[in-house]
């Protein structure tokens, strides 16, 4: 699987890090990446926030996913733009709405009390669970 990782921080050491282990990773290709990334991969001098460029570098490796690290890509759409222009594409990351939360410093504060971003993201997640949680074995909750 060729990977393209999107971003150049700290958090796309890791990424990167961790990504090139998997034995599904053929191709990690991180953009711009950094000089931790370099070791796990190619970096590909890239702004990740340049849509087309980021389409042009996905058509021209044959990037099969697109992990995005930072909030920045996201924020500017990445992943509806990539869901548009190529479907085929595993795209790692929430729709440009979904990324408001995280790239707005006035959404948080002014979400309802009703709505924590704990919630919001607890009931993203549990929608897409498939099987149920294991049941609780008495034993483990008494003290």
């Amino acid at each position: 699987m060729n990977i393209l990782l999107l971003g150049s921080g700290g958090r796309e050491s890791a990424l990167a890090w961790k990504i090139s282990q998997s034995p599904d990773c053929t191709n990690l290709i991180i953009a711009p990446g950094n000089g931790g990334t370099a070791r796990y991969g190619c970096n590909l001098a890239l702004k990740p926030t340049d849509l087309e460029a980021v389409l042009e570098a996905v058509k021209a490796n044959s990037i099969d996913m697109v992990v995005v690290g930072n909030e920045d890509p996201l924020v500017a759409g990445i992943t509806d733009f990539l869901a548009k222009e190529a479907p085929e594409v595993l795209v790692v990351g929430p729709s440009k709405e979904g990324a408001r939360l995280e790239g707005s410093k006035d959404l948080a504060p002014n979400m309802p009390p009703s709505i924590s971003a704990s919630s919001l993201w607890a009931s993203s997640r549990l929608s897409r669970i498939s099987t149920p949680f294991p049941a609780a074995r008495p034993s483990a909750l008494s003290t």
